[in-house]
């Protein structure tokens, strides 16, 4: 009720009373902490972010600033609004009366730490679309991008370093060390550019490719060999037995090669901060650091020459498909009674990523053939592609492009191919697909298809399935729809109106 006479019988409109909440909030912490609270709210060097839903956006853009503005007594307007689209549970909505979907109050007693929580509703951030929470994209995530690149990286460092030295090394930067670190030194610069616009998840993303920049540059200067001399070593890859021959010792070079990745995973600690707390702080920790990693300042790490390392721990476990099925049958509510087999779209069984061509070379039996090494996000891959009539090497090198990472390997005139590269063809030229500004391991998608079912090996039968075709504004379509990655649609230039895609 209105506390004034002659109106106790009406009622302040919600969206008028509600706001006001804000300010006397911080009122009664400033009067807890012993603070003052008009620092935060009259004060013009006070920054004031609101984090919506879509479905509030006029009453905080226009309600809550007419308002203050009206009040005329100098108080602090929104400076930024960050308006969410929705998230969903499994392509529905997330219903408490029905038990279905996850909340605060159950994850107490899930077996994930904080941290992963936090990274998955932030790399699953509905910024610029409505997201949907699925527990096998979540396993999928921590697994491959999370563990697989980010807590690989730091562990691997950590691991080798605190082994063969026991300490941050000392350096002698060559001009290729150089180079990774500007490189990693201006993704921080985007990372903090793209917080302070509440781009969360693409801020999210750019921290995970320091960490794949990172895992690129050990396996490049492969320290374990540095660090033990030119003996010809066997490696296992699964079931692949690899030859290589090392290179010669060098434990100077070693030493720099461990003090830049110490570096990186030291920035790795202070970018990850915002988003994962308790992991910034602990890989802080392990590389002999004290105090608060949030009070660092935002740019490169330059770790003290001789500090001793602590001992390596293992950032993650992973995740376990059976506990992913019964999370699913647990939190899946009044549907969950009546299982329904549903026959899924070919499209939702196959993985398209955003992936770079790292290396071109001539395939050794075929004239049109070329031998490609590419980085897909999580780990890099060796492709086979007939590209050779209409790109030159120095035209593919460094590309962006779209692959099938889990198509079945198969050798083609003799060498392994793990994966393929589409391409359009309209019976005149063949095209590569642009993914534009898509970061590389991005995930390409069409809008209403999501993969709701484990993502296995495919054969190629399954494959051809899948009818893709270019449209008038060069955009790539399955069934009428284009293919998309988070930072927009994906095009080819330079074909016609129709050509395949394959």
């Amino acid at each position: 009720p209105v506390p004034l006479e002659g109106f106790s019988d009406k009622v302040f409109y919600v969206w008028f009373d509600a706001p006001i909440g804000y300010i006397a909030s911080t009122v009664e912490y400033a009067e807890k902490t012993g603070s003052d609270w008009k620092t935060w709210w009259k004060n013009n060097d006070s920054d004031v972010v609101h984090f919506i839903g879509k479905d509030n956006v006029p009453f905080h853009a226009i309600i809550w600033p007419s308002m203050l503005i009206g009040a005329d007594d100098n108080w602090n307007l929104p400076t930024y609004i960050s308006s969410n689209e929705y998230l969903n549970y499994n392509g529905g909505q997330f219903s408490k009366s029905r038990r279905r979907g996850v909340f605060s109050s159950d994850i107490i007693d899930l077996k994930f730490s904080p941290d992963v929580w936090r990274f998955y509703l932030m790399i699953i951030r509905p910024e610029s679309k409505d997201a949907d929470f699925d527990w096998k994209d979540l396993m999928d995530k921590v697994n491959n991008e999370l563990i697989g690149n980010f807590g690989n990286f730091i562990n691997r460092t950590i691991t080798f370093a605190h082994r063969n030295f026991g300490e941050i090394p000392a350096a002698s930067y060559s001009k290729e060390d150089e180079q990774t670190l500007t490189e990693i030194e201006n993704l921080m610069k985007n990372s903090q550019s793209e917080l302070e616009s509440a781009k969360i998840k693409e801020a999210l993303k750019t921290v995970l490719r320091i960490s794949d920049i990172g895992n690129r540059y050990f396996q490049k200067n492969k320290p374990w060999e540095l660090i033990k001399g030119d003996k010809n070593r066997l490696r296992f890859s699964e079931n692949l037995a690899i030859f290589s021959t090392a290179q010669k010792c060098d434990r100077k070079r070693c030493e720099t090669v461990l003090n830049v990745c110490c570096n990186i995973a030291g920035t790795i600690a202070v970018a990850i901060s915002p988003f994962l707390p308790e992991t910034g702080q602990n890989i802080w920790k392990q590389l002999g650091n004290t105090g608060p990693v949030e009070n660092c300042r935002w740019e490169i790490q330059k770790l003290a020459i001789g500090q001793k390392l602590n001992t390596p721990e293992i950032l993650f476990q992973k995740i376990d498909k059976k506990l992913i099925a019964e999370y699913d049958k647990k939190f899946s509510g009044k549907r969950g009674e009546i299982e329904i087999e549903i026959e899924c779209d070919p499209f939702e069984k196959v993985d398209l990523r955003v992936a770079e061509i790292l290396k071109v070379a001539d395939h050794p039996d075929a004239d049109k053939l070329y031998k490609l090494k590419i980085n897909i996000g999580t780990e890099e891959r060796q492709l086979v592609a007939g590209l050779k009539k209409y790109y030159t090497k120095d035209e593919l090198l460094n590309k962006k492009v779209v692959v099938v990472t889990n198509l079945k390997p198969a050798k083609l005139r003799g060498v392994m191919s793990e994966g393929m590269l589409l391409a359009a063809d309209d019976g005149k030229v063949v095209k590569t697909l642009d993914p534009g500004d898509a970061a590389v391991g991005d995930k390409v998608f069409v809008e209403g298809l999501t993969q709701k079912i484990e993502t296995k090996i495919i054969g190629f039968d399954e494959f051809l399935k899948i009818k893709m075709t270019v449209d008038s504004d060069n955009s790539v379509l399955y069934n009428n729809k284009p293919l998309k990655t988070d930072a927009g649609v994906v095009k080819v230039l330079g074909v016609d109106e129709g050509a395949k895609v394959m």
